[in-house]
């Protein structure tokens, strides 16, 4: 059984390249972390609840404010 985080971690990697079918988000992330369909859904669910991804229709995408946010808290490790 695949661990939720790294599923989490997963999809949140295959969505750095830009947006992405859930189809594909589906078959990579059972590929790399053994996942099964309701665990990657899961998944996507949990991350959309923390606006971390964003999905239109059939397409899953990184959220603007989470980029943001990753952008500032990048910044202030660069800064210490």
């Amino acid at each position: 059984m695949a661990d939720k985080a790294s599923i989490q971690e997963t999809l949140v990697k295959l969505l750095e390249a830009g947006p992405k079918e859930k189809s594909f988000l589906i078959r990579e992330a059972a590929r790399i972390n053994r996942a099964t369909v309701q665990g990657v859904y899961k998944a996507l669910r949990a991350l959309r609840a923390k606006e971390v991804v964003t999905v239109h229709g059939n397409m899953a995408s990184l959220s603007l404010l989470w980029i943001d946010s990753e952008i500032a808290r990048m910044g202030r490790v660069a800064e210490t």
